[in-house]
């Protein structure tokens, strides 16, 4: 197995003057108000001086490559320059310098989405409008809702589940090698399983059949009102929760219409 190993941060200019003592107070120093602008920096019991600064900085390679034209040709302006340019980092350090700020941008988009999916479960769970154990849904969500931050909560976890539905639907089936045929007695029909969106598996099959409701309704005797009530999951106008409720037997009646016509299917009589 490959191990993954985390780039570490690469140590700057600064970090380095630090930890081998710090740098002498001095007039150069003072104009650039290093006390303040880099605490720790200025030492005066252990510091160097500007020019030993400098030699050290460059055999370390933080004033360029190949380090001896850099300790021969370097002066003390060249290493105040790269101080003031803070963070200064080694010239070979640059590809790991790269890894590591891309490895902080991807930490901070996974602590971005936690955070949102964190946000719509809890949405879910209040408002009863999604179940927030569907840990696939909530994370679409979440990255809908990340993408269009315009979007509210309810709007995002439509979007994905549609998303999930469609990608569903396309996905091709599984080949598997035909199997013996044994004769078996006849056994009454197993139960026609709903989806568990039904109204948004109902909207997403008229969508990707290219039809208006009014369209539809023409075709499988439901009206263009009772489509969008299907659709939106409840019949509305009702003032009882239980009379807005679509039954299980009338979310048959209406796929069963939709697979008739989808199927090419006339009436039997």
């Amino acid at each position: 197995m490959t191990r993954h190993v985390l780039a570490s941060q690469p140590q700057t200019l600064v970090g380095f003057l630090k930890s081998i003592g710090g740098l002498q107070d001095c007039s150069e120093l003072r104009a650039r108000d290093a006390r303040r602008v880099w605490p720790g920096l200025v030492n005066n019991k252990r510091g160097l001086s500007l020019d030993y600064a400098r030699e050290a900085a460059a055999e370390s390679g933080f004033l360029g490559e190949p380090i001896a034209d850099a300790m021969s040709n370097s002066t003390v302006s060249d290493f105040l320059d790269a101080l003031d340019s803070h963070p200064h980092y080694r010239t070979r350090d640059v590809d790991r310098l790269a890894a590591w700020q891309d490895q902080g941008a991807g930490q901070a988009f996974v602590d971005a989405i936690n955070d949102e999916i964190a946000a719509i479960e809890a949405f879910a769970a209040q408002t009863g409008f999604a179940n927030p154990d569907d840990h696939e849904w909530m994370a679409a969500a979440a990255q809908i809702a990340l993408d269009d931050p315009s979007l509210e909560y309810d709007d995002a976890l439509e979007r994905a589940a549609l998303a999930i539905y469609r990608a569903e639907s396309e996905r091709p089936a599984l080949e598997t090698a035909p199997a013996e045929t044994i004769e078996t007695p006849a056994l009454a029909p197993e139960p026609i399983a709903l989806p568990v969106f039904p109204h948004i598996a109902a909207r997403a099959w008229r969508e990707s059949q290219g039809l208006s409701r009014a369209k539809l309704a023409r075709w499988i005797g439901f009206s263009a009102s009772q489509i969008q009530d299907y659709e939106e999951g409840a019949r509305r106008g009702k003032k009882k929760a239980e009379e807005a409720v679509i039954s299980d037997a009338a979310w048959l009646r209406y796929g069963l219409a939709c697979a008739a016509l989808s199927a090419g299917l006339k009436l039997p009589f």
